[in-house]
């Protein structure tokens, strides 16, 4: 049976922070919203300020959703956020 659960990615230095929720690490769904104050992108491990999913900011800032999938597909260590450093983002999946 299919579970929602949320978490939360904190930005830290360097070029991208990778997303590690714990527990079961696949997904058939993933919402990536931004609702921090600057612009973030998401992508894979080549994530940087100028490569990936451009997500605005604000309240409501972008969001990206990667699926659904039949089946658990993501593989959400490899999903990886950039931008400024301390800034939050919400992440929701389904397993």
């Amino acid at each position: 049976m299919a579970s929602f659960h949320t978490a939360q990615i904190t930005i830290g230095a360097g070029t991208n922070t990778q997303f590690s929720p714990g527990g079961t690490p696949f997904a058939s769904e993933v919402s990536v919203q931004n609702n921090a104050a600057h612009t973030i992108r998401v992508g894979d491990k080549n994530t940087s300020a100028t490569q990936g999913a451009l997500l605005a900011s604000g309240a409501p800032g972008g969001s990206v959703t990667f699926g659904p999938y039949d089946y658990p597909a993501i593989d959400l260590s490899t999903l990886f956020v950039a931008g400024t450093q301390g800034d939050v983002v919400d992440v929701i999946w389904v397993d």
